[in-house]
Order: C-alpha cells, then sequence, then structure tokens
C-alpha cells in the first residue's frame, strides 16, 4: 500500500524495523548453536546436521510460503511467524535433550521461511512504484547491518551472560517485532476465498520468470558460503592473524557503497549494475585464492561488498519485476530458495573441493558459477526487454 511518494513511510519504517529485529535475533544464536548443541552431548556428527536442519526447513517451507502471502492476510502470516520464532527461542532457551534441540531448529527454520518471505513482501508492498529499487536497497542495508553485528552480540552475550540469556534476548527481539506488526498496513489479498491447499499447484509455487535472478542469488550465496565456512581455516594455513577484520571491511564496503548503488540502479536499470557487480564478486573471489596477506583479503573484502551491495538488491528487484503485484510473495520466495539453496549447498560444495583441490582451486571454482550464469542472463528475455528497469514495468 503506497502510503505516499516518499519511501520511509510508516509501514516501511516499522518494517525495517522489525525485520532488523528479526534478522538480528536470527543471525546472533547462530554462532553459538555449535557449541551449545555440543553442551547437550550431541555428537560431531549431528553438529553439522543440526546447523544444515534450520536451513532445509524454510528451503522446503519456501514455495508454500510465497503462495500463502499471496492468498491470505499477510499481516496475520507476519503476526503467526513472529510468534513462532519467539515460541522457537524460549525453545532453544530451555531444551534439555537432543530431541528438544532438533525440534526447535526445524520449527525456527519453517517460521523464518514465512517471516523474511513476508516481511520483504509487506515492505516491497509499502513502497512508492517509482521508488522501488532505492527502497529494497535501504532493505537490503538493514540485512547487511543486522548480520554483520549480530555474531559479535551473541557473542559476547553467551561469553558474558551464558547461552540461554542469548536466546531470551533473542525470543524478546522477535516479541518486540511481534507487537509492531499490528501497525503495519497490509494490501488486502485478490483471493483470500480460495482454500490454499486447493489452489496451489506446483507450477504456482515457484515464479519461472524470477528463476533467473534467483538462480544468480543462489550462486552469490553460494560463493558467501563457501567463505564465511572456510576463510578463517585458510587464513590459519596462511599464518594470517586478525582474519575477522574481513567481515567487518566487507559490510563496511557494502553500507557505504549502498547509496550511490541504489541511486545508479534507479538511474541506468538493472542490468546495468548486475552485470558489473558479479563481475566484481567473480573478480574477487579469484583474488581470494590468490591472496597471500591479509592486506590483499581485505581489499577483496573492499571488492567483494561492493559487488554483492549492488548485485543482491538488484536481483530481488529482477525476481519482483518479472512478474505481476499479486505474485510478489512467490517471486519473493523464490529469490529466497534460490538464498537458502546457495547457502546449504556453498559450505558442502567448498568442503568437498578442499579436500579435493585445495583452497586455491575451491575459492576459484565459485567464479565459475557466476560468470556462466551471468552470460545466460544477459542474452536472456530478462536482460533483452523492458524488464531492465522497474519503472518501465507495470508492478501496480
Amino acid at each position: 500500500m503506497n502510503q505516499n511518494e516518499t519511501i520511509f513511510n510508516r509501514s516501511f519504517s516499522l518494517m525495517l524495523f522489525t525485520g532488523f529485529l528479526l534478522f538480528l535475533s536470527i543471525t546472533m544464536v547462530s554462532p553459538i548453536m555449535a557449541s551449545y548443541a555440543i553442551s547437550l552431548n550431541v555428537t560431531g556428527g549431528l553438529v553439522g546436521f543440526l546447523a544444515g536442519l534450520f536451513s532445509m526447513s524454510s528451503l522446503i517451507i519456501r514455495p508454500i510460503c510465497g503462495k500463502a502471502v499471496d492468498l491470505k492476510n499477510k499481516k496475520k502470516i507476519l503476526m503467526g511467524s513472529y510468534f513462532v520464532v519467539f515460541l522457537a527461542m524460549l525453545g532453544y532457551a530451555f531444551s534439555v535433550s537432543i530431541q528438544m534441540l532438533f525440534f526447535f531448529r526445524i520449527l525456527h527454520g519453517l517460521a523464518w521461511g514465512f517471516a523474511s518471505t513476508t516481511s520483504m513482501t509487506v515492505a516491497i508492498d509499502s513502497l512508492p512504484h517509482k521508488r522501488i529499487a532505492s527502497g529494497i536497497g535501504f532493505y537490503a542495508m538493514m540485512q547487511t547491518t543486522a548480520t554483520a553485528i549480530a555474531p559479535m552480540v551473541g557473542l559476547y552475550i553467551a561469553g558474558h551472560y551464558g547461552y540461554r540469556a542469548t536466546y531470551l534476548t533473542g525470543a524478546m527481539m522477535a516479541l518486540l517485532g511481534l507487537m509492531m506488526t499490528p501497525f503495519v498496513l497490509t494490501t488486502p489479498p485478490k483471493n483470500s476465498h480460495l482454500s490454499l491447499l486447493r489452489s496451489v499447484k506446483f507450477s504456482e509455487l515457484i515464479e519461472k520468470k524470477a528463476m533467473l535472478p534467483a538462480l544468480l542469488t543462489c550462486c552469490n550465496a553460494m560463493t558467501g558460503a563457501a567463505i564465511g565456512t572456510f576463510l578463517a581455516l585458510y587464513a590459519k594455513k596462511l599464518g594470517i592473524e586478525g582474519i575477522g577484520l574481513y567481515f567487518t571491511v566487507n559490510a563496511i564496503a557494502m553500507l557505504a557503497s549502498r547509496p550511490l548503488l541504489g541511486y545508479m540502479t534507479e538511474r541506468f536499470g538493472l542490468m546495468k549494475i548486475i552485470l558489473p557487480c558479479e563481475g566484481l564478486m567473480a573478480l574477487s573471489v579469484i583474488g581470494l585464492a590468490f591472496s597471500t596477506s591479509l592486506t590483499s583479503i581485505l581489499i577483496v573484502a573492499i571488492v567483494m561488498g561492493i559487488g554483492s551491495s549492488g548485485a543482491s538488491p538488484a536481483l530481488i528487484a529482477a525476481c519482483i519485476n518479472s512478474t505481476t503485484k499479486d505474485k510478489r510473495g512467490v517471486a519473493t520466495s523464490t529469490n529466497y530458495v534460490g538464498l537458502d539453496s546457495g547457502l546449504f549447498l556453498g559450505a558442502f560444495i567448498a568442503g568437498l573441493l578442499v579436500n579435493w583441490v585445495g583452497y586455491f582451486g575451491a575459492f576459484a571454482f565459485f567464479s565459475i558459477p557466476i560468470l556462466v550464469t551471468s552470460t545466460i542472463y544477459a542474452f536472456s528475455k530478462n536482460g533483452n526487454t523492458k524488464i531492465q528497469t522497474l519503472t518501465e514495468t507495470d508492478l501496480v
């Protein structure tokens, strides 16, 4: 619902705030999940499986989330999903067995699937038509900020006050977000009378027109997951200290470049931002493979930050722009399917490659899917029609 011509209307501002709390609460518990599981006597093999359960369950539920958001009351879905996130956080805090921890991890992943899809869809619906690209950029900046500071916050609370305090803090964040959702204005669904189960067809669970940009999102997420999982080990092998600076510098580069890239996206169109930024990401991961010092790795962090800062919001916009307003939920879900798939596959593939070809080959490999998919996208209908800019497609 476009309340006025400014980006920061009431609904979008509220979604930025509640979304920040959502991403902060979820990301702050991730770094301590493994050690918390071990404290409950979860064995080494099951620790990795536990970590993957979250992404796996959210990935499975994503397609249904998108259809539900398009057909049913968005505000009710938003409130319900935030409430379940709150329950899952409480469940973590008071888990006393492996079975309880696994149950709440699955529940958390399912709730995250609904909460993140609905939050972004409602945020986009609240934006003025001509400011969607910039609005998505601010939403992406919010995500970046939350995920950049959350691990540090989570580790600090866990180190000083214990695991339970960390999960209870996350639960309070989810509860605060839940309390804000009734004040958000949402657009009424056109076909709310339809049964979700009867109306869902497999072809409607994934927006086909959004699959190429979602595939690029998947490639980017795979690269990010590989770096996040193995950079510390790579640095240790090279004898490089202070590798945590990579993530700090990367986040700063993303935040600093986002306003200019948002303006350029509106000025020049999606494709003229996506392709150069994907090129920067491919170049940076190749550069990482050749890096032998902290200085060179930090240069990679800057280039990667600029590339992902431009590409990620533009790819979200490309997914949204590929369809009509009443299918934004499915389009948003399709983008998140790409993201979840990439996060799930990236670390797994990187682990295999590190064992087979070493860190150099593993990091260099991830430039290939980015370059190949970018080339296909450039010559596809998406790259050569009026879909190039948001203002040229009728989204209302």
